[in-house]
């Protein structure tokens, strides 16, 4: 038995699967906190929480079974929402065989399409509402069941998922493609079988319950922010893991009593080398060593300024002035010094005359004076002061002026000092190497002394007489020496390593206090770290199921569903060596059509597709025990008539069995399957969608007038006649002349159709490729039936033709009609076959 291998499978499974699948297996209602309860058990077995577990008292054999209720679908109405269907009556579905009718447009698809949303189905699914209103409404309606003798009407899709949708299958060019070229889920197997899918998805739901607490749980590492740079300490915390263990990072952690003494001397040794402050030390000598070497340079240059070459430089820039300007004094004032001028010579009378001559230059009357407006006694006068002030003499004497100027200039701005006044180097200096600086700064006195000298000689036009001083260069150097000796002995690099190592300790001790602090956290965290690591190594798979899935499934389905599948083909003639392959997925067995390795539509043609897939979908309705109908929409291929009667035969024969709803636009079809339920004594519903004005969807019982028999067409015609009387009572003769005309047509049609029906026993039908010669035997046909059909047919001819001017004749009254129908229902009562 299937169940007993399930059971014996179980058994070898954890307690927790045992407990989920003894639920399945008993087929009780799953508790609200039914799978809270085996989620701790799975946690408790694999070592994810700690806590008893309930005693679990083990499997028993159950067999597997599901409550057959004896269900009949009625109808399906009051429909909203699907395209633009609107149908005030519903949809009515027969014991046996139903055949809806309906051309292209009249809403047939709507129908199907519902129906395929509704029932079990690969096909069209695709629902549109009505486009053209603006009342867009939600999809809706009513399917009418019987169950257990019992009327139940249930909404979709409100109540969709009620098992009672899952006992009808549907069928269409869709659904025949899916199967010609993909994987499809077998949902057909025994009941036993579906276990494996419940249970696989229970398993995926505590599995889903597993990783989300794990990501509840993941976090980056909490304590990275309470640690900056680097020590033994943070790169600890940095690498905690599942694999830390808390003993060890106790003892790492561990603050000692010799750990605490040193960090109080380190504490006291860093404050004392930091209040040395060595770097500003080091800063400080820095740049009195940069102010030593300048004050060198400029010695070294100032000396010059005293030597003896320049010396007699000086003197004789001065010899020259005086010489220049006693010979002015000689050469042209005594030409004016009867004019009895006061300062005459002197620097201002000269910057009066040049400002004299600008303005008399650019006067034009020269006879009175430019300053008192006298006459001019000697108008030369100022020509001659100009002519005196550009002599050679002059512009000599100035040159000689300029250069001592120049001079006076450098030397002024000779700058020798060891320091400036109430400086830093200064203060540092005479601090640290106070007689080496006096001595350095006591000569450079005489350099100062020599440069007072020299400005006065310069500036008084007197001779210059100083000793020549020379300036021992050594005592700067060795000042410099010392001072830098000095700054190397500081030791800066060396300090402040070791200032950089006390931090370290420092920082490594305040790192362990944290750490310490922490040490309760941080061991929560480990724990955690722990169990996600071993979650990760739980984590549920479905393999094992789907493999056993599929091994049963070989066992008791295989053989059965092939074997079946075979048996389809033959009988709908379409043994195209199609093979089954199939495999497992999570608990499910999924299957494919292939023909020698291939896709059947990579090599079949399109009826012999639909052929194969029709094969197929009656395959999965036989092993489906839950099945009580099929629907099928156009299960004919309109390019594949030759097997049109085999389908038709098939479906026949199945609806012995179930019930049968066939959509189709093929009238030929449709008679076929009345003819043959007619024949063989089934139940046979006939609907027909039509479209009334722009609306479709509407239903009807009435089949178009082509697929009617004669009986039927008789019953029309009856009532096409009370149609033609109210007319003719209201006195509207012109449309009763067109009624009456039609109807007379009609009745010609309807002749025409006993020739087939009545004289040959439908052995002989249009458009169908079988003589039924069978039929013969019973045939009724005569030379005497012949002529009444003749005399009948010829009566009601006449309207059938266009009429002549010249004959103008009266349409038929009332009474002629109505004999018209007797004579052709006599003909059919007499001749038809009992």
């Amino acid at each position: 038995m299937i169940i007993e291998d399930i059971t014996n499978w179980v058994r070898t499974l954890p307690s927790w699967q045992q407990r989920l699948a003894d639920k399945i297996l008993e087929r009780e209602a799953l508790e609200v906190n039914f799978l809270d309860e085996i989620y701790s058990v799975f946690k408790i077995e694999n070592g994810l929480l700690y806590g008893p577990v309930k005693d679990f008292g083990g499997l028993e054999m159950t067999e597997l079974k599901t409550k057959q209720n004896a269900v009949l679908w009625k109808s399906v109405g009051n429909i909203t929402g699907v395209n633009r269907l609107e149908s005030h009556d519903p949809l009515l579905v027969g014991e046996n065989i139903t055949v809806i009718y309906g051309e292209n447009g009249s809403g047939k698809s709507g129908y199907t399409r519902l129906l395929n949303n509704a029932f079990i189905s690969r096909g069209d699914k695709k629902i549109v509402s009505d486009i053209y209103s603006n009342d867009l409404k939600s999809i809706h309606a009513e399917f009418k069941f019987t169950i257990d003798g019992n009327d139940t009407i249930l909404s979709y899709p409100e109540e969709k998922n009620s098992f009672i949708f899952s006992t009808i299958r549907d069928f269409d060019w869709k659904s025949a493609s899916v199967d010609m070229s993909k994987e499809s889920e077998v949902d057909f197997a025994p009941s036993e079988l579906k276990f494996f899918y419940k249970f696989a998805s229970l398993c995926l739901e505590i599995q889903d319950r597993l990783e989300n607490e794990m990501k509840e749980k993941s976090e980056d590492n909490p304590f990275l922010k309470f640690f900056t740079g680097e020590g033994n300490i943070v790169k600890e915390i940095f690498e905690l893991n599942e694999n830390s263990k808390i003993d060890d990072l106790e003892q790492v952690f561990k603050l000692s009593d010799e750990e605490k003494a040193e960090i109080k001397i380190i504490k006291t040794e860093k404050a004392r080398l930091i209040s040395l402050d060595i770097d500003k030390q080091y800063s400080q000598i820095e740049k009195v060593l940069s102010s030593i070497e300048q004050v060198k340079i400029n010695a070294e240059s100032s000396v010059l300024y005293f030597s003896k070459e320049r010396i007699e430089e000086y003197n004789n820039i001065i010899e020259q002035t005086i010489e220049c300007q006693k010979l002015l004094n000689s050469n042209g004032i005594e030409q004016f010094e009867d004019y009895k001028i006061e300062k005459l010579g002197t620097k201002e009378w000269k910057n009066f005359i040049v400002s004299a001559k600008k303005y008399y230059d650019q006067i034009e009357k020269h006879s009175k004076c430019p300053l008192c407006g006298q006459d001019i006694i000697e108008s030369d006068l100022i020509n001659k002061y100009w002519k005196y002030l550009e002599s050679a003499a002059e512009q000599h004497y100035n040159k000689c002026k300029e250069k001592i100027s120049d001079l006076k200039a450098e030397i002024e701005n000779i700058e020798v000092a060891l320091y400036s006044k109430s400086s830093i180097q200064e203060e540092w200096i005479k601090s640290n190497f106070e007689e080496d600086g006096e001595n350095i700064c006591s000569e450079f006195e005489n350099i100062k002394n020599n440069q007072v000298i020299v400005l006065q000689g310069l500036d008084k036009l007197e001779k210059i007489d100083v000793p020549i001083v020379l300036i021992d260069l050594t005592k700067i150097d060795e000042l410099y020496q010392a001072i830098k000796d000095k700054r190397d002995k500081l030791n800066r690099t060396v300090i402040n390593e070791i200032i950089e190592e006390y931090e370290r300790k420092e920082k490594n001790f305040t790192d362990k206090e944290k750490a310490i602090e922490l040490l309760p956290l941080i061991s929560k965290y480990i724990f955690q770290l722990q169990w996600l690591g071993l979650a990760q190594k739980k984590k549920i798979g479905t393999r094992s199921i789907t493999y056993k899935q599929k091994g049963l499934f070989e066992k008791y389905v295989t053989e059965d569903y092939i074997n079946t599948f075979s048996d389809e083909c033959e009988r709908l003639n379409a043994n195209f060596n199609a093979e089954i392959k199939s495999r497992g997925n999570s608990g499910v067995t999924l299957k494919k059509l292939q023909i020698k390795g291939c896709e059947p539509g990579e090599i079949l043609s399109e009826g012999e597709q639909r052929a194969v897939a029709l094969a197929s979908f009656l395959t999965e309705v036989k092993m489906d025990d839950n099945n009580i109908g099929i629907v099928l929409d156009d299960p004919v291929c309109s390019l594949d008539h030759k097997r049109r009667s085999i389908i038709a035969n098939r479906l026949l024969d199945e609806s012995k069995n179930r019930q049968v709803i066939v959509f189709t636009h093929d009238i030929t079809f449709f008679m076929e399957l009345k003819s043959l339920a007619d024949k063989e004594d089934v139940s046979f519903v006939q609907e027909t969608v039509r479209k009334i004005g722009n609306i479709p969807g509407d239903i009807s019982n009435v089949i178009p007038w082509p697929g009617m028999r004669v009986k039927e067409r008789i019953g029309k015609l009856k009532n096409d006649l009370q149609q033609i009387n109210h007319t003719c009572n209201s006195g509207d003769m012109d449309n009763y002349y067109y009624e009456a005309k039609q109807l007379c047509e009609l009745l010609r049609e309807s002749w025409e159709r006993a020739v087939e029906e009545i004289l040959f026993n439908d052995a002989l039908q249009r458009f169908n490729p079988c003589v039924q010669t069978q039929r013969l035997k019973k045939a009724p046909f005569s030379t005497l039936l012949y002529q009444e059909l003749e005399e009948g047919m010829t009566e009601c001819s006449a309207w059938c033709h266009d009429q002549a001017r010249e004959i103008n004749g009266t349409a038929p009254d009332l009474e002629q009609l109505q004999e018209y129908i007797n004579c052709f229902e006599r003909y059919f009562n007499q001749n038809r076959i009992k």
